[in-house]
């Protein structure tokens, strides 16, 4: 008998522990969902919020928490895809007023970058709070540096809520030469640099790297039990094209691309997770790219027949960051084709054709093109940048919250 009971009382401690563990998984790491135990940093402040679709507590879109709970909220920043996240990339966001909450969103996308004298008089704090996909071209890390350059300048708090990096597993790519320096590239970072929102604003602050960044009252709130490299979803895509974990996982080599003549299929049912153009040799997949309203208005190659390949059934080691293969089989490809049309039309096709100025801003340099031109192998390009990443990974563990891979 007294085994009996014994038995049942470990059962049910294993059920309970199981349903405990069940609850904690579907609840996303934040440290927006620590709440209300930051609610005292804002209490008795006016608050400005730097926040997005992705900016929930639990279930509900944070301005509407806070406001049924007493804080005076003033105003809402949004950064690159608005509020809502239902602006395609590059779309102009303009200031407007929120339907739910009444509340005045100001963009911080065109030609404002950051908060201005005439928002930052009326706060005492900001509270920043957008999901990021760990990639240095995504324009939130720089929607970053222009607020707190904003809370310096103004002597207000920054609070970052920090989140998960869905591309934490790795530090991969090019370094920034700082000479490339535009909204798509603001600091000395690889592509992929491994860090979390919060991370990187206290690297921002203690290199300098912002205006005033010695003045700035910097807070970052913890998220609990994170760790690296479990390549969490975002319970809310980042942007309308980061859909699934397929696009977020080749977003980082995908992304070079649109500094190209391919399509990585805006306008299709699968963005980001296609390769194709109307050139190209390789025909295991083709698509035509359409019009589709707060995604992608009017992609490239729009109405066109583009083959090319999909990544989805596209297998690389776990944690490779940017396959340097991929860029390199589409540019032989591009090459082949192009030197087959030259022949045919007896004139010669120039070897850069391929690359406009927009793929050095987003790989922050020459380096790359300048590879893959001369079509080194993927293991000598990743060689090149080796030395300037090992700095970087001793760079950046001083300014680690987590515990790093």
């Amino acid at each position: 008998m007294r085994w009996d009971c014994n038995l049942r009382i470990r059962l049910a401690c294993l059920c309970f522990l199981f349903l405990v563990l069940e609850s904690n998984a579907k609840v996303y790491p934040s440290a927006a969902n620590t709440w209300p135990s930051w609610k005292r940093v804002l209490e008795g402040k006016r608050v400005g919020l730097v926040i997005h679709k992705s900016s929930m507590i639990g279930s509900r879109l944070m301005p509407e928490v806070l406001l049924e709970n007493g804080v005076d909220v003033r105003m809402i920043f949004v950064p690159e895809h608005g509020l809502r996240v239902d602006f395609e990339a590059g779309a102009t966001v303009g200031d407007h007023v929120d339907a739910v909450t009444g509340l005045p969103v100001v963009s911080l996308y065109g030609k404002r970058k950051g908060p201005e004298t005439a928002h930052t008089d009326s706060l005492d704090i900001i509270v920043f709070d957008l999901q990021d996909v760990g990639v240095r071209f995504y324009t939130y890390l720089s929607t970053l540096h222009y607020v707190m350059e904003a809370c310096s300048r103004a002597s207000i708090t920054l609070l970052v809520l920090d989140r998960p990096n869905v591309n934490d597993y790795t530090v991969d790519g090019p370094v920034m030469d700082t000479a490339y320096k535009s909204f798509v590239g603001m600091h000395p970072i690889p592509v992929m640099h491994g860090m979390t929102m919060g991370e990187l604003a206290k690297m921002i602050k203690g290199e300098g790297w912002a205006k005033g960044s010695n003045n700035l009252n910097l807070q970052v709130w913890k998220m609990v039990n994170y760790q690296r490299g479990l390549r969490l979803q975002p319970p809310v895509p980042p942007s309308p094209n980061l859909r699934d974990s397929i696009a977020l996982e080749w977003y980082p080599t995908l992304c070079f691309f649109e500094g190209c003549p391919v399509s990585v299929g805006r306008g299709t049912s699968s963005p980001f997770t296609l390769i194709g153009s109307p050139w190209m040799g390789i025909k295991d997949t083709c698509f035509i790219p359409k019009s589709i309203p707060g995604r992608a208005q009017s992609p490239l190659f729009m109405n066109q027949n583009c083959c090319g390949f999909s990544l989805e059934k596209f297998k690389k080691p776990r944690n490779q960051g940017i396959s340097y293969e991929i860029l390199l089989k589409v540019y032989k490809d591009f090459q082949k084709q192009h030197q087959s049309i030259g022949q045919e039309k007896n004139k010669t096709v120039r070897n850069d054709v391929f690359f406009n100025s927009f793929f050095d801003q987003l790989s922050g340099g020459s380096a790359l093109r300048n590879a893959l031109t001369k079509q080194h192998d993927a293991n000598k390009i990743r060689s090149l940048f080796k030395p300037a990443l090992d700095e970087f990974r001793r760079k950046r563990k001083q300014y680690l919250l987590y515990d790093d891979l």
